[in-house]
């Protein structure tokens, strides 16, 4: 779909991809090195503009600090949000720029709004096909003890939803567990679908501690932050503030 729309696009691991690789300047990403050819990319200019504000604590890179020293990290904003940065990916100042989050021009801007729609709903027709009057984005994030939907009873929800209200359930890119059955009113999200340019679409979101609430502030809907085990997952994993004191 975006080679009919004119963007140039090439599969990860392909001839196409290493000799762009090869011939770039500058290579934007939001994971690691694993996001493109890492070995072939030493003549470009690397530009890591992650993959969300961290609420939940980041896991260490300090013993990959190599992999990071060649790239500038872009952040919405904020002097929390850059010294999590700074002591995550053991940088200095000077490798950090707040300079908003390309993901949120999806989402307040209407052109990439209107191509992204498009492009997603090609791919994800029920939320363009739905009659109903109200719709919940659900998106939970990644625990990596346990799936969260042993907290849920899924059937309950579905059963006691009230008329014209759907939920459309998108999990994190790392959970392997998916809906078990076909429900009524529960929708399950494609793994790779981008949800960031279809969040005006809905009128609340449910979630408990992914960056995405910050996100979709800019829709200026409600939010639930729904956390059925806070208690083991500070424990596990933490938050940088909790969700509670930052309310």
């Amino acid at each position: 779909i975006l080679n009919d729309k004119g963007y140039s696009v090439v599969g990860m691991f392909t001839i196409a991809a290493v000799f762009a690789t090869l011939r770039a300047g500058y290579i934007a990403y939001t994971h690691g090195e694993e996001d493109f050819l890492w070995p072939l990319s030493g003549g470009a200019a690397l530009i890591n503009m992650w993959h969300g504000t961290p609420l939940k604590k980041m896991q260490s890179f300090k013993q990959r600090s190599t992999r990071y020293e060649r790239s500038v990290f872009t952040i919405p904003d904020g002097d929390t949000t850059e010294r999590h940065f700074i002591e995550t990916f053991d940088l200095d100042s000077g490798s950090v720029y707040r300079t908003g989050s390309p993901r949120n021009e999806a989402i307040t801007n209407k052109n990439l709004q209107n191509m992204a729609n498009n492009i997603q709903q090609h791919y994800f027709k029920e939320i363009a096909d739905t009659e109903a009057e109200i719709l919940i984005l659900f998106l939970p994030t990644y625990r990596s003890e346990r799936s969260f939907w042993d907290s849920v009873d899924l059937e309950f929800v579905d059963a006691n939803l009230p008329d014209g209200v759907e939920i459309f359930v998108k999990n994190h890119t790392h959970d392997d567990v998916f809906l078990s059955k076909d429900y009524e009113n529960l929708h399950q999200m494609p793994r790779g679908l981008d949800v960031y340019s279809l969040l005006h679409r809905f009128d609340l979101l449910i979630t408990d501690y992914s960056s995405v609430l910050f996100d979709f502030l800019h829709v200026d809907r409600p939010i639930i932050l729904f956390r059925p085990d806070d208690d083991e997952y500070q424990h596990e994993r933490g938050t940088y503030a909790h969700i509670d004191v930052m309310i």
